[in-house]
């Protein structure tokens, strides 16, 4: 919102000029800000689009950003970055490949920030390159372990009397992430 003060009165006045209406601020839990500033864009993206007020979910991005991640990690044998950082790209790819969903449906359950989930997936990792483990499972045990700081992983949810897959549900909003860089 920005303001200016009307010079034509006799006390000071503040006239809106231009109002740019947002979501409310989310708790970010731990060092995902990529994630959170991505889905805030997206939800102010949506109301300037005129298609209402969302609560777009920042767990989900992360949640495949870290199988992402992994793949990564185990392809280069741990010689790469394993963290919970990411970029606005990230949301983009997975929202284009994934969909998305509303943060009702799915969200980080068990821990108060990554740290913890951080370090239980590095480890993890780590423990398959050092021991060569590493077989057609690994994801699978990957994922296992994922799933027990996240909610179940919705294939379907109902919203507005309407049911959606993550994928029908980001074609309903309209968002072409082609349209983004």
């Amino acid at each position: 919102m920005f303001l200016t003060l009307n010079s034509f009165s006799q006390k000071e006045e503040f006239i809106t000029m231009v109002e740019n209406p947002s979501t409310s601020v989310k708790a970010q839990m731990g060092p995902t800000c990529w994630s959170y500033a991505t889905c805030s864009f997206f939800e102010s993206e949506l109301l300037r689009l005129k298609k209402g007020a969302y609560d777009l979910s920042e767990d989900f991005f992360i949640y495949y950003a870290y199988i992402d991640k992994a793949h990564n990690y185990m392809l280069r044998k741990g010689n790469t970055s394993f963290g919970p950082g990411g970029l606005a790209h990230d949301v983009l790819r997975i929202i284009k490949e994934k969909g998305i969903v509303p943060h009702q449906y799915f969200k980080i359950d068990s821990v108060s920030d990554n740290g913890e989930l951080q370090d239980v997936l590095k480890s993890y990792l780590q423990t398959i390159l050092k021991n060569d483990y590493l077989n057609e499972n690994w994801m699978k045990r990957f994922t296992i372990l994922l799933d027990t700081y996240f909610n179940p992983l919705p294939k379907q949810f109902e919203n507005n009397g309407k049911t959606y897959t993550p994928i029908s549900y980001a074609k309903s909003l309209g968002i072409n992430t082609d349209d983004y860089i």
